[in-house]
């Protein structure tokens, strides 16, 4: 018998390619890496985020998924991040795109392009992710021309790799204090009343 594997095509038993498993473990490594850059960040360790980011940056390139995995994780763990917590964010609560506006004009270079395209990809996934359509206006407006299928972690020359992970970390860490802060802002203010 023989079925479907999303990456591989037809397996024999369904189960995963020599392929894919190497595929996924790779993206799992760089993804762990990300994730302790991000909380070396958050605990103020330069050094330690650094050395992690490089470490990402020099995962071998995926010929299966054909990325390097190191800066899209970094690209993967923004959109992970805001999404989970847009889907814990009160209905009917916009701020969490003007946090995302916010940021926006307090980031620049390859930080601003990554949340532009995210605002393109939320924007295009709204029904998707519950993204009310007051919402999914204004990140439209937010995206600007960014297209949600040109992701910006995609051709990242080698040697500015380890710098795109940390830039995307510190991202991630700035993007996750802030909306984690509106979040709890918004169920001390409900407690209060």
């Amino acid at each position: 018998m023989a079925t479907s594997s999303f990456w591989s095509g037809t397996v024999p038993g369904g189960a995963p390619s020599a392929e894919q498993d190497a595929s996924l473990a790779g993206m799992a490594a760089a993804a762990n890496l990300v994730h302790k850059t991000v909380e070396a960040l958050a605990r103020g360790d330069e050094d330690r985020a650094r050395r992690l980011a490089a470490q990402a940056a020099a995962r071998p390139f995926d010929e299966h998924e054909e990325i390097w995995p190191g800066p899209w994780a970094a690209h993967y763990a923004l959109f992970e991040r805001v999404t989970d917590l847009v889907e814990d964010w009160p209905e009917g609560d916009h701020a969490w795109v003007g946090a995302l506006a916010d940021l926006m004009g307090r980031v620049s270079g390859r930080q601003l392009d990554e949340l532009r395209h995210l605002a393109a990809v939320l924007d295009q996934d709204a029904r998707l992710l519950s993204v009310d359509d007051d919402e999914a206006r204004r990140l439209r407006r937010l995206a600007g021309d960014a297209d949600p299928l040109a992701e910006p972690s995609i051709g990242v020359p080698e040697d500015e790799r380890a710098e795109y992970v940390l830039d995307l970390s510190r991202l991630v860490l700035l993007v996750r204090t802030r909306l984690e802060d509106l979040l709890l802002d918004d169920v001390t203010e409900e407690g209060g009343s």
